[in-house]
């Protein structure tokens, strides 16, 4: 049920649209299986290379360029969701559009075997992606609003990551059985079109009015001043937050893409796994991933956003590395790829709770989130593309320099957001 707003003004009354009780509860599980959807596509690429690559006549390592396709619609998708659910009244349009595009684009990949309409169909499901990533995110965080929103942003991308590791084995399965993974892409479309069904009964939350007293005023000179002062030191400080922020989710996701994305043609061609195999091994990874997405959803009520991060954060270094370590054991790259995809699991929905304690977010804010980790996504499977030609190794190699990055980057997020959690720039002016 929409609350009607008391605002005699249509404008007021239009950004007050909230939703309560069952109607909340509906639409959130619609931004769920749009997630699952959207984890399912995401983590099909990789597993599908060796039969594109048979279907094309192209070897994989010629084909690792349609990551790069992708990555491109996404961030392109990623910065019109930005501009759009801003600025339009019925905000799950855009939503129930990406669905269906994004449906459409998993029905008829199947029939093509032409490589530039093979590029330009996953580019434009990348685009897609990027446009629910972007609306899923921001929406959440206006429909739930940010004393609520932690438990159902993580389990959102949970069921983002069940997608993930379901996908490899759904093919797999198809592939096996079926000898086709036509039907596999068939019952993704559908499943895309009935996700758009709770989304297209209803016009969507907006984002909540500016909060006047966070532009500050009024005062006589001298606490005016102090005021200016205050104020300019906290932008600084939210600056710090916001960009720390964004640059560890570019690196997070990129390493998480690449890693998820190159882990089946890693396994054949370093490993000498045959494509089952190597297919399970992407598997573990996705597996790690969900268990991860999973295990953060009790962990967020009862451990700070700072702390997870830290563990994971770690947990990225040592599993990344561990990848790393030549001529080991062939148990070990199995747990190095489950325990890193367990470690980065809780990095991007903690990131938004993160900064969320420390700032008021906005829209346009979590916007510029998603389009940093859409730009990760396209640049770090860009690299290791370009790298993995010559050897394999650059695939390890690669994704612990990210890890690095992104701890980096959050250190200095989490300096700022201490700065503005414990009021130091409000004493300022006193000393």
């Amino acid at each position: 049920m929409e609350d009607p707003a008391p605002s005699p003004t249509p404008l007021l009354a239009r950004r007050r649209r909230t939703y309560v009780g069952r109607d909340r509860a509906l639409i959130t599980a619609g931004y769920v299986g749009s997630f699952f959807a959207i984890g399912v596509c995401l983590a099909s690429l990789g597993p599908l290379l060796p039969e594109l690559a048979s279907k094309t006549g192209r070897t994989l390592p010629e084909l690792s360029f349609l990551f790069v396709a992708r990555s491109v619609g996404y961030v392109l998708g990623s910065l019109l969701g930005g501009v759009i659910f801003d600025r339009v009244d019925v905000t799950h349009a855009p939503l129930v559009v990406g669905n269906l595009l994004c449906a459409l684009g998993c029905a008829t990949l199947p029939s093509l075997s032409a490589l530039p309409s093979l590029a330009a169909a996953i580019s434009t499901q990348g685009a897609c992606m990027g446009l629910l990533d972007t609306g899923g995110n921001v929406l959440l965080i206006w429909l739930q609003g940010p004393t609520r929103v932690e438990p159902y942003m993580q389990a959102m991308h949970a069921a983002f990551a069940v997608g993930a590791v379901a996908s490899p084995l759904f093919i797999e399965w198809a592939l096996t059985e079926l000898r086709s993974f036509a039907p596999a892409f068939y019952s993704i479309a559908a499943f895309l079109a009935l996700c758009s069904l709770p989304l297209a009964t209803y016009r969507g939350p907006l984002a909540p009015a500016e909060d006047a007293a966070a532009r500050g005023g009024g005062g006589g000179d001298g606490v005016k001043d102090r005021g200016e002062r205050e104020a300019a030191g906290r932008r600084c400080a939210v600056r710090a937050l916001v960009c720390g922020s964004a640059l560890c989710l570019l690196f997070a996701v990129g390493a998480e893409v690449t890693f998820g994305g190159f882990a089946t043609t890693f396994g054949i061609e370093a490993l000498a796994m045959s494509d089952g195999s190597a297919r399970g091994f992407a598997s573990v990874f996705w597996g790690g991933l969900a268990a991860g997405r999973i295990a953060a959803v009790p962990a967020a009520a009862r451990l700070s956003p700072a702390t997870i991060l830290g563990a994971s954060m770690a947990g990225s270094l040592v599993f990344s590395a561990t990848a790393c370590l030549p001529a080991a054991p062939p148990a070990v790259p199995w747990v190095a790829a489950a325990g890193f995809g367990f470690s980065l699991a809780s990095i991007f929905p903690t990131v938004l709770t993160h900064a969320e304690r420390a700032t008021r977010l906005s829209g346009r804010v979590a916007s510029l989130f998603v389009v940093s980790a859409a730009v990760g996504e396209l640049l770090m499977p860009l690299c290791v593309a370009l790298l993995f030609v010559r050897t394999p190794a650059a695939f390890p190699r690669s994704v612990l320099a990210a890890c690095v990055a992104q701890t980096v980057a959050f250190g200095v997020a989490h300096r700022a957001a201490r700065r503005l959690s414990r009021g130091v720039l409000r004493g300022m002016a006193a000393r």
